[in-house]
């Protein structure tokens, strides 16, 4: 669970590397459905996806129990929830705002 920050360092000779670009090294469940993440190209901030669950494979996450269960996953490169739900990298660097935004 993601209740604290989780953070990983992608490992030279990891699927893609060096090529890999704004994958989360570090996350954190907030409320309301937002995720607290740091990528690896050094941006960070809030990725708010309550507007971002609709689909079937999501439905799950809307119970707040479920969204907490979230993990990093080393391989994927993402948060991941049980049940096979994730986003992709590139996804959620793109809903991050920070306290410039």
């Amino acid at each position: 669970m993601l209740q604290g920050a989780a953070c990983w360092a992608i490992p030279p000779g990891s699927p893609g590397w060096p090529h890999l670009a704004s994958l989360p090294l570090c996350a954190r469940v907030l409320p309301a459905y937002q995720l607290w993440l740091r990528f690896n190209d050094g941006a960070e901030g809030v990725a708010d996806l309550r507007h971002d669950l609709d689909a079937p494979v999501f439905a799950p996450l809307k119970d707040p129990a479920h969204f907490a269960a979230g993990q990093l996953d080393p391989m994927l490169h993402t948060v991941v929830w049980p049940g096979g739900a994730d986003f992709a990298p590139e996804f959620l660097r793109s809903r991050i705002t920070t306290a410039s935004d």
